[in-house]
């Protein structure tokens, strides 16, 4: 479905999921799309694109983020198609000024670590963002973001997560969030569309395939360290989660990273 929003003067727009998008004035010029305009850009050697001759001046900064597609990234995959945060909606979080500014300044900027600079302002402003998201959303909207605001549900979603190697069971977690058995289980179903032993589980995977990418330790020993008491059950979770077992899924990870690695060097040549 198509959405049309209006962007003023100190407007910020975050695509997550990468929509495809128009940006364009009340004329009647057509778009050019982006991979020409980067194409032009580049064989010039130009970091700025400027388009168009007039009166009126429109100066925009663009961003791009990379999310790994095989790593589970909630608070990411709850967002919507984009998030518009209004100038006067930034008056209640003063950071987000600064940090726009920054980002303005640094990306205009061609002295030393101003790149790296551009690049952690774009973090703090896509978090600040989401801030901005949290704070007007409706309070009866769903997603794992509303469960991550809500008191109980968002404690429970931070043991699980800070503490996903404990034997959590409904019961256990209901009762550490103040709540019985049956309803932090119904609560829990109906804000993040899955049941807390799911999510559960969910994250366990997630750890563990962080673990087999970046470490060394065997298997056994980290589907231990995720919570899990037999390997057979780690397993197969695991085989189902990632259609691979996860000694193909080290072999696998470690491959990529060798060829992405011989691909830097041959660009660095």
């Amino acid at each position: 479905m198509q959405a049309s929003i209006q962007l003023n003067e100190g407007d910020l727009v975050v695509l997550p999921h990468g929509h495809a998008h128009t940006i364009y004035d009340q004329s009647e010029q057509l778009s050019l799309s982006t991979e020409v305009l980067l194409s032009q850009a580049q064989a010039l050697g130009e970091r700025r694109i400027m388009l168009g001759e007039g009166e009126v001046q429109t100066r925009t900064i663009c961003g791009i983020f990379y999310v790994d597609p095989s790593i589970h990234i909630p608070v990411w995959q709850a967002c919507p198609a984009f998030i518009h945060v209004r100038r006067e909606d930034t008056v209640r979080f003063p950071w987000f000024t600064a940090a726009l500014t920054c980002l303005t300044e640094e990306a205009n900027s061609s002295v030393f670590g101003a790149p790296l600079m551009a690049t952690k302002a774009a973090e703090m402003v896509f978090l600040l963002a989401l801030r901005v998201y949290l704070s007007t959303a409706s309070s009866n909207a769903h997603g794992w973001l509303c469960a991550a605001r809500d008191p109980q549900i968002g404690k429970a979603i931070a043991l699980m997560h800070n503490q996903f190697a404990e034997p959590w069971t409904v019961a256990t977690l209901g009762a550490q969030v103040g709540m019985s058995r049956s309803s932090f289980a119904a609560k829990f179903q109906k804000l993040t569309g899955q049941s807390p032993m799911r999510y559960l589980t969910e994250r366990r995977l997630q750890v563990a395939a962080r673990l087999i990418r970046e470490r060394q330790d065997s298997v056994y020993e980290i589907a231990y360290q995720v919570g899990y008491l037999s390997f057979v059950g780690f397993y197969n979770a695991f085989k189902q989660h990632y259609h691979v077992p996860p000694g193909k899924y080290r072999h696998q990870m470690n491959s990529n990273r060798q060829s992405n690695t011989e691909c830097l060097d041959t660009l660095r040549n």
